[in-house]
């Protein structure tokens, strides 16, 4: 994902003739800054399995020297290193903990609920300081104090632990992808920007087609093409950007664009980014892949079919996402069209023409190694001469989307672990049987404080994919939100374009019922806020 507007280094110039002010992103350019990257994938390597509580999130700030770049690469290190929370497997073993999935004691959740219970039943709700020790070890049958006391609150934001998702990253990858999502994050906040045209007979063809497919308005004028943001009903630019941004790199990766330069807005101010030789060759890797416009057809006949596969029972627990980031290594760039993803893995998928997989096939494969991706091939060609270390399935015909299924299902079975937990689908039922629930109303049913919310509701996307955690709202299910989103298009409309912000609260007030979020529901539906994962 792109960085955050205000921790992106820039250096800006105001034109002296013309008084215009140019933004300079600065990028990753001095090798010295690699050995430092190379000790930070060390200093994670080092700290994997350890509790949050215990890592410091100062040291990398002394190691780079400067708080805004610590805090681009932590996030592009994410990629590859994220917490997770640990389970009772995890601590007892998969016999024991399934001995007390049996009883219901599923999470930490449970336990405590177990705890008050049995408070309520032998001591009127209260354990006294003095009783507590012998109240916990006598809890539950086959587990000591010391289990009990930490199995409690295994599910709290500190006791999470590190992990590493795929191969341990090079210092080259995480530059790159840095340089990729610095340039990413400049051309979200375009109010336009002006490429030349590529050289080829199609690129005009190919570059409309992207374009429209991304709702991206364009205009050709002397071989320069004009890409147009869009700005939201809260006068942002980034959440419409996000397509452009995609849309444009793609472009330029695959040579239908080349050179020129962008209006970016950043808060109240406007300026000119100049996308020359120097500063593309430095932020875009060598390489880069995309769907091609031919095999889109045979995509969006796949997807349906891949749902349908789910409804009949098969793989349980995936979700897919349209236009996931890009896998970046210094190597090349990859455009998926889709993730595939069920807890912390994500399998990206890219669909090619079979021509274009028969002679980019051995270029793709050093990425492939490096990154999860499936090439879905549209058109005849021999599975059997799929270069070793790269995964392709078919795009086109009955079966392809029954081939992805079986796939997930042969490389990533399910276990008792994958599991939704039973408080989990319970709260889903609510939240769908509700329209929402406030974040008030969920810590009270979670029994945490509500800054704690996030972190509980963690496996609510392998839960349900049509409810979604808004922070600082609630959970909410995809009827009210089509439902809050149709009162925004009306209002905004009734006031010739602009949003009255005191009408919409009213009324969203009286579909949500008593909600002291609603500030982040509407800054959700204007797109400056993302659902949390």
């Amino acid at each position: 994902m792109a960085f955050r507007v205000g921790d992106i280094r820039k250096t800006v110039r105001r034109d002296r003739g013309s008084g215009v002010r140019r933004l300079y992103p600065r990028l990753l350019r001095d090798e010295s800054i690699v050995p430092k990257v190379g000790i930070a994938i060390r200093f994670f390597e080092t700290k994997l399995g350890l509790l949050r509580r215990e890592l410091d999130p100062d040291t990398l700030i002394a190691l780079f020297g400067d708080p805004k770049l610590a805090r681009c690469l932590v996030g592009c290190l994410a990629r590859s290193y994220r917490y997770r929370a640990r389970r009772f497997a995890d601590l007892l073993g998969d016999e024991r903990a399934a001995a007390l999935a049996a009883r219901g004691l599923v999470g930490p959740r449970d336990l405590r609920a177990l705890a008050y219970a049995e408070a309520n039943r032998t001591g009127g709700g209260f354990v006294a300081p003095n009783d507590r020790a012998r109240f916990l070890a006598d809890l539950v049958p086959g587990l000591d104090l010391a289990e009990v006391d930490t199995l409690l609150w295994l599910d709290a934001p500190d006791q999470a632990i590190l992990t590493r998702v795929g191969p341990v990253p090079t210092a080259a990858e995480i530059v790159a992808l840095y340089n990729v999502r610095m340039i990413e994050t400049v051309l979200r906040g375009a109010r336009e920007a002006r490429l030349r045209l590529g050289v080829g007979g199609d690129v005009l063809t190919t570059v409309g087609a992207v374009c429209q497919r991304h709702g991206i308005r364009l205009t050709v004028t002397d071989g320069v093409a004009t890409l147009y943001g869009q700005q939201d009903s809260l006068g942002s630019w980034t959440r419409h950007g996000a397509r452009l941004a995609r849309a444009a790199l793609a472009l330029l990766g695959e040579g239908a664009l080349g050179l020129g330069e962008a209006d970016v807005q950043i808060g109240d101010e406007t300026f000119l980014v100049a996308l020359d030789a120097k500063t593309l060759g430095e932020a875009l890797p060598g390489r880069s892949w995309s769907a091609q416009a031919a095999t889109w057809e045979a995509l969006e006949a796949f997807v349906p079919a891949l749902v349908a596969e789910r409804r009949a029972g098969r793989i349980a627990g995936w979700r897919l996402k349209r236009w996931p980031e890009p896998l970046v290594t210094e190597r090349g760039v990859i455009w998926p069209e889709f993730a595939i993803g069920r807890g912390s893995i994500a399998i990206h998928l890219l669909p090619m023409r079979a021509e274009a997989l028969r002679t980019s096939g051995s270029a793709l494969l050093p990425l492939a190694e490096r990154v999860p991706v499936i090439v879905l091939v549209d058109g005849a060609y021999d599975l059997r001469q799929v270069p070793a270390g790269l995964t392709v399935l078919r795009l086109d015909g009955p079966a392809a989307a029954a081939g992805l299924a079986d796939y997930l299902e042969r490389t990533f079975p399910t276990g008792v672990a994958d599991a939704t937990p039973e408080w989990l689908g319970a709260l889903v039922d609510a939240a769908r049987a509700a329209g929402s629930l406030a974040e008030s109303e969920l810590a009270r049913r979670l029994d945490c404080a509500e800054e704690l919310v996030a972190g509980r509701l963690a496996a609510l996307e392998e839960a349900a994919t049509d409810v979604i955690y808004i922070d600082g709202f609630g959970l909410c299910d995809a009827a009210f939100l089509d439902r809050a989103r149709g009162l925004m298009d009306e209002e905004t409309a009734r006031n010739g374009g602009r949003l009255d912000l005191g009408t919409l609260g009213h009324k969203l007030r009286a579909l949500a019922g008593r909600n002291e979020g609603l500030h982040a529901l509407i800054a959700h539906l204007s797109g400056e806020l993302q659902p949390a994962a």
